[in-house]
C-alpha cells in the first residue's frame, strides 16, 4: 500500500521533472490548480496554468538542465505533507551554468499546494540565467530583497508534523537538520541538534566540547557569509541493539563533481557522526568529526 508520503514524493519528482521541462505526466495529477509559488530566482506566480508558463520560460534557451535533490525531509499531519530539501543543477548552452538552494512544498494528499525556492548560489557563465534575479555574492545591505525562504518560519521543523519513517532516515534527518540550520542561519534549530554534552571537530573551528560552545561557534562561523549550503547523505548507518545509540556517515556532496568519469558517486569528505536518542524520541548528534579527502560509497 502505498503511503501519503510516497504519493506527496512522487508529486514533488514529478514537479522537478516539469521544472526541466521533461515531464511525462501531465501537471493536473500533480499540482493544485490554486498552487502559490514564490521564489528568490523570479518572483511569485499563482495558479496552476500560470506557474506551467512560468516554468517553461525559466530555460527556454537551454538545450540541457538537469537537477538533483539532496537533504530531503518528509512530513506529514493527516491528508497534508511538508517536503524541504536542497537542490543543485546544471544547464547548458554552448557553456554552462550551475546553480542550487533550497526548497519547500506543501501539499495536500498528492497535490502541491504551495511551493518556496531560495536560490542560494550560482557558478560557471552566469549569463545564461540573464532573466533570473542571482543571489547578491556579498553581504546584506538595506533595501536589498527579503529571502523566500525564512526557515524561523517556513521550515519542516517549525510545526509539529509527524514522521513516520524508520529509524534510519531520521537518524539522516539529525544531519540534514543540522546543515538546514547552519545554512539558513537559524540558529534555533541547533538547540535541538545536540546532546547536553556534544563534541565536534569541524574545521576551521577545530575541537568543540558542550552545545554551548558548538553553537555559539557556529553562529560566529555562519554570520560573514552570504551563502553556504552543505549536501550530503548517509554512507553507512548502524544502530545499536539498544535503540539509544547509532554511528552515521555523511558523504559530502559537491555539486558538478558529485560523480566520477565512471558515473560513480564520489565525496569530497565524509562526517563520522555518533548519535544518541532522547527522551523526547529525537536522535540528537553527540561526536561529528569533519574528514576531508575523496571517498566513495562502500
Amino acid at each position: 500500500m502505498t503511503t501519503p508520503i510516497a504519493h506527496a514524493l512522487h508529486s514533488v519528482e514529478q514537479f522537478i521533472q516539469l521544472w526541466k521541462g521533461q515531464s511525462t505526466i501531465q501537471p493536473e495529477q500533480f499540482i493544485s490548480e490554486s498552487i502559490t509559488f514564490s521564489s528568490s530566482y523570479r518572483g511569485a506566480v499563482t495558479s496552476r496554468e500560470n506557474l506551467i508558463s512560468f516554468l517553461k520560460q525559466d530555460f527556454i534557451s537551454h538545450d540541457y538542465v538537469d537537477i538533483q535533490l539532496s537533504n530531503v525531509v518528509k512530513k506529514s499531519s493527516g491528508s497534508a505533507s511538508k517536503i524541504s530539501g536542497y537542490f543543485y543543477a546544471q544547464a547548458f548552452k554552448d557553456q554552462e551554468v550551475s546553480f542550487g538552494g533550497m526548497l519547500i512544498f506543501t501539499l495536500q494528499n498528492e497535490y502541491i499546494q504551495d511551493i518556496k525556492i531560495q536560490l542560494n548560489w550560482v557558478d560557471g557563465n552566469k549569463a545564461l540565467l540573464s532573466h533570473w534575479i542571482l543571489p547578491l555574492d556579498r553581504l546584506w545591505k538595506p533595501n536589498d530583497p527579503m529571502t523566500t525562504i525564512s526557515s524561523e518560519f517556513d521550515s519542516i521543523w517549525q510545526k509539529d508534523w509527524m514522521s513516520n519513517e524508520d529509524a534510519e532516515t531520521q537518524i539522516a534527518e539529525s544531519w540534514y537538520r543540522y546543515a538546514w540550520a547552519l545554512d539558513l542561519a537559524d540558529t534555533s534549530l541547533h538547540i535541538e541538534n545536540f546532546t547536553e554534552n556534544a563534541t565536534t571537530d569541524l574545521p576551521p573551528m577545530g575541537i568543540q566540547k558542550g552545545k554551548r560552545n558548538i553553537i555559539s561557534t557556529l553562529k560566529a562561523f555562519r554570520m560573514p557569509w552570504p551563502s553556504i549550503q552543505h549536501y550530503g547523505e548517509p554512507l553507512h548507518i548502524e544502530i545499536d541493539p539498544s535503540h539509544q545509540s547509532a554511528y552515521m556517515i555523511i558523504g559530502r556532496i559537491i555539486p558538478n563533481q558529485s560523480t566520477d568519469k565512471d558515473g560513480q558517486k564520489i565525496y569530497a569528505a565524509h562526517y563520522q557522526i555518533e548519535l544518541q536518542y532522547d527522551d523526547d524520541t529525537q536522535w540528537k548528534i553527540h561526536d561529528m568529526k569533519y574528514i576531508s579527502g575523496w571517498v566513495r560509497q562502500g
